[in-house]
């Protein structure tokens, strides 16, 4: 089943899917932490899209702060 032909989920049933509070789900959402969109105030979401998403390998980016620094031997 592709995106498209996929029902939406809205904050409440994401939350339970993620396992979340409905306030964390729309903090991640505001924040683009995990796919959503908006249908007027409402947030919708592809549970398929934010699973696959959710479970990608990241990449960890060195901090500014400690990419000068040496370690101390």
């Amino acid at each position: 089943m592709s995106a498209a032909d996929e029902p939406t989920a809205d904050v409440l049933e994401m939350a339970a899917i993620l396992k979340k509070s409905p306030w964390t789900v729309r903090k991640m959402a505001r924040n683009k932490e995990i796919p959503a969109f908006k249908v007027g105030k409402d947030w919708r979401f592809y549970p398929s899209d934010v699973r696959a998403h959710l479970t990608r390998p990241r990449k960890w980016n060195q901090s500014n702060q400690s990419r000068g620094r040496k370690r101390a031997a």
